[in-house]
């Protein structure tokens, strides 16, 4: 049974590339933990307080003070980014996936994000452990998240971006919620770009905004 470890986390969505809600400045700083130097970061300083910052929590693995912001990010490497976030993470916890292999890194936490009805496959038995993570699909997991173990958002404005169209049903609620709480916004031509993969920035990115909105 899952034990609720002391939340640090609530949830505010924001993706690279785009025009983040302002809030970056505000204890960020301090936050940069100087017994670590990434070297990597370089078109990438909107994401660096919020690399550094997960850094301290355990969140973020360098490879010799790389982090490599720009790959895409898997929806196994996200699951187990939340779950150890949000400090939901149960050993015991099952799944059926059939490519989620017990032997798995990520097994354990899409098994607790499993349980807590916070991720769903993409069918035919599958999680899509491997595929890169959609933007609204990011959205979707962090807003099932917040709603049941953080703070919930309750504003949702109509979704006037001028893709909303191309965001599927499931996650419009999602996003509605997460730019009801000023969290996210278009890029310059105002498109939300539901289904563009996200990166490694942009997922440490909407962490760090988690972690500030529940400090």
């Amino acid at each position: 049974m899952i034990k609720k470890i002391c939340l640090i986390l609530t949830v505010v969505l924001t993706l690279g590339t785009f025009v983040y809600a302002d809030g970056a400045g505000t204890s960020a700083d301090s936050y940069f933990d100087n017994k670590k130097v990434f070297t990597d970061l370089d078109g990438f300083k909107w994401a660096e307080p919020a690399i550094y910052y997960l850094a301290q929590y355990g969140l973020v693995e360098d490879d010799m003070g790389r982090v490599y912001p720009q790959k895409y990010i898997t929806r196994g490497e996200f699951t187990k980014l939340i779950i150890g976030a949000f400090g939901l993470y149960d050993y015991d916890a099952k799944c059926s996936f059939t490519d989620v292999n017990e032997g798995s890194e990520y097994y354990p936490y899409i098994a607790s994000a499993y349980e807590l009805g916070i991720i769903n496959g993409v069918g035919y038995g599958k999680f899509g452990i491997d595929e890169y993570i959609q933007r609204q699909d990011m959205a979707t997991i962090i807003y099932r998240t917040v709603q049941s173990y953080g703070t919930p958002l309750t504003e949702k404005p109509p979704l006037d971006f001028v893709d909303a169209d191309e965001i599927f049903e499931y996650a419009k609620e999602p996003v509605s919620a997460l730019v009801g709480a000023k969290a996210v916004s278009g890029n310059l031509d105002y498109q939300f770009l539901p289904k563009n993969n996200a990166n490694f920035a942009e997922a440490c990115k909407i962490l760090y905004y988690i972690m500030l909105k529940n400090t």
